[in-house]
């Protein structure tokens, strides 16, 4: 019996929004986005795709650290953890187009060649996409897909079963970047799913120094291998990835609390407020004190 693919974290699971009468296919434009965290760390079962209009959108995904320009589209597979920033100018505004297809709405009632050769495949991690995409076609499909889904006019359900199957298609005749047989697909979603507990650990317990032997063997590799994974997973090393969970934890305190600077570094992990100054200059560009007195400032005006 062939492998089965191992599900990821559950906790991490987001549902696609409600579909629009009746139909499992989304499509829309998200304007006027600051720089910063956009998603935090999160996968679901439907195909998304998103593609850039203005700014430049750094995501990590299967493929590591994946910087979108303009006109460039992302590809997220159903079941691939991700989380994203922006990485541009903090005063300046980001946008971007998203279409997420939840293979319900494409499946026939009666099982074809369409299911059983690319959209089966695609569920189970067979088929596998580039995650970047840089074809105009493909970019213009989610442009119509948008504004397909934005007017709403009469036949508008066809139209985007239609540019979704069409979308689909282009995606399969240029942009596969591998066909896994059964056991090397479930391989890679049991390393994800395995890293994704590494993740939800380190969330849950940053204050605490995890040993890296603990962490790799929550991973099932060895160190070394493990460490190289992480990096392309996350682009950080183990330890910048939990320094980076204590500084989001200990500019919160910063904003919302008036305790001393150096209570606030021991709370979050820190036993040297130095070290921790030095690790919050170098993310934030402050120190914190810094930090404390900007953000009041900006609440004030």
């Amino acid at each position: 019996m062939a492998p089965q693919k191992a599900p990821p974290p559950q906790e991490l699971r987001k549902e696609m929004d409600a579909p629009v009468l009746g139909l499992a296919v989304q499509a829309t434009h998200r304007r006027g986005i600051a720089t910063g965290a956009l998603f935090e760390r999160h996968w679901h079962d439907h195909l998304q795709l998103m593609r850039v209009r203005k700014g430049h959108l750094r995501m990590w995904c299967r493929s590591g650290a994946v910087e979108i320009a303009p006109g460039e589209v992302l590809v997220l597979h159903p079941g691939e953890i991700h989380f994203s920033e922006n990485c541009q100018d903090p005063r300046r505004l980001f946008d971007f187009d998203v279409v997420k297809m939840d293979f319900a709405f494409l499946e026939s009632a009666r099982v074809d060649a369409c299911q059983l050769n690319i959209l089966e495949p695609l569920r189970t991690g067979r088929l596998v996409f580039r995650s970047l995409v840089r074809d105009s076609q493909v970019s213009a499909h989610v442009s119509e897909l948008v504004q397909e889904a934005a007017r709403r006019e009469q036949g508008f359900e066809l139209a985007l079963k239609g540019a979704s199957l069409s979308l689909l298609s282009l995606l399969v005749r240029r942009h596969v970047e591998a066909t896994l047989g059964a056991a090397e697909a479930a391989r890679r979603n049991s390393q994800q799913e395995r890293l994704g507990a590494v993740l939800s650990r380190l969330e849950e317990s940053f204050r605490d120094d995890i040993p890296l032997t603990e962490l790799a063997q929550l991973a099932g590799l060895c160190e070394s291998h493990f460490c190289r994974v992480f990096r392309t997973l996350t682009g950080h090393s183990p330890v910048e990835y939990r320094n980076r969970l204590r500084i989001g934890a200990a500019r919160e305190q910063l904003f919302t609390t008036s305790r001393p600077v150096e209570t606030i570094a021991f709370e979050c992990g820190f036993q040297d407020p130095n070290y921790f100054s030095r690790v919050f200059h170098k993310l934030e560009g402050s120190s914190p004190s810094e930090f404390r007195k900007r953000k009041s400032g900006e609440m004030r005006a």
